[in-house]
């Protein structure tokens, strides 16, 4: 029996730090920059005082997914790496499975794992020459690229937003849809003078405002993160809990019940093929399903109700029934460790697969 947990976010500011720093510390560390970021970094970031990105920011480092300088800075007008971008990028949005790379740029740098993991997220891809470029500089262009290829947007009018722009026949081709498309809906913006300077490199406090506003958490940060399994949520449907932001879930076997979230909902990689159950809830922004989550056995709906849904697939995701079908026959009983380590599985999923497949 699962029991029912009262839990009361917005009068227990404590709760809400621990429960967000449990989240953030599920996500393992990458470095934002090849000389690695001290964690331990104090002071009051004189660098950020003023700076037009101050806010977000602060807010940033305070959840845990951007760190200072040992000198006390956290530089946000320094230009970012492609690599770095990533980093940014998996941390935000909870990405933690790796594919096997192969890139001839790529050996045992920092940035490996890094890699990895935004190739089987699909957001970054290789060049036709056998590198992927993780030292290079990030343009706004691939920026936009890449968050529309994660939010799987598209543009309404794309030569017609993109009109707006005096150097709208700098953005090229590949990039075109994508730039109009998060244009559109004010994830980027242009410049005063009337440019978009899609080339130009992004800035570190360029790059957390952008993926910021892709997360949507400019104004309603995370306020509900579920990092253990149990049951959350209001015990009467007459009076839900009230979410004024996001909400993340990354664990299976979670019940989420009589809940209202006026922001998005993120239903993590960490759930795998578990399950979670959603009773009752409302979801007035965007309910976006990561990586590999089977949707036929994730969601178990009853008076769901969500503004629009997204599934993001992994690479991998539609070879799952035959490798699945594999495990089942293969499997003997007493095998299951074997199992794991040949399809890199934990042994909860392997014996959830032979349950039942």
């Amino acid at each position: 029996m699962v029991r029912l947990q009262r839990r009361r976010w917005f009068s227990r500011p404590l709760n809400l730090f621990l429960i967000v720093a449990l989240l953030v510390s599920s996500i393992y560390p990458v470095a934002l920059s090849a000389a690695r970021e001290d964690e331990g970094a104090s002071g009051g970031y004189r660098d950020l005082e003023g700076h037009w990105a101050e806010d977000t920011l602060r807010s940033w480092i305070e959840r845990g997914l951007l760190t200072g300088y040992p000198d006390g800075t956290v530089r946000p007008n320094q230009v970012v790496t492609r690599a770095e971008f990533a980093a940014l990028v998996n941390r935000l949005f909870q990405f933690n499975v790796k594919v096997g790379i192969d890139f001839a740029d790529v050996s045992d740098e920092w940035f490996r794992d890094t890699i990895a993991v935004a190739v089987a997220a699909g957001y970054l891809s290789g060049y036709p020459d056998g590198t992927i470029r993780p030292n290079g500089l990030i343009t706004r262009q691939e920026a936009a690229s890449i968050v529309a290829r994660i939010l799987n947007l598209g543009a309404s009018d794309a030569e017609g937003l993109l009109r707006a722009f005096s150097d709208a026949n700098d953005i090229a081709a590949w990039a075109r849809n994508a730039v109009a498309a998060v244009v559109e809906r004010s994830i980027m913006g242009g410049y005063p003078d009337g440019t978009f300077r899609p080339g130009k490199a992004l800035t570190r406090a360029e790059a957390v405002v952008i993926l910021d506003n892709a997360f949507g958490s400019g104004s309603e940060p995370t306020v509900l993160a579920i990092n253990k399994p149990g049951a959350y949520g209001s015990l009467d449907a007459d009076k839900p809990e009230e979410i004024a932001g996001n909400a993340a879930i990354n664990v299976p076997d979670v019940l989420l019940q009589n809940v209202v979230i006026h922001g998005n909902l993120v239903l993590g990689e960490g759930i795998g093929e578990g399950d979670v159950t959603l009773r009752n809830v409302t979801v007035h922004g965007t309910t976006t399903i990561l990586g590999g989550i089977g949707v036929e056995n994730l969601i178990k709906l009853s008076q769901y109700a969500a503004g629009n849904v997204i599934y993001i697939p992994r690479p991998d995701y539609f070879l799952r029934p035959i490798r699945n079908q594999k495990i089942k026959q293969e499997f003997n009983g007493n095998n299951v460790k074997e199992l794991c380590r040949k399809y890199a599985l934990s042994e909860r999923q392997v014996r959830h697969i032979v349950r039942t497949m």
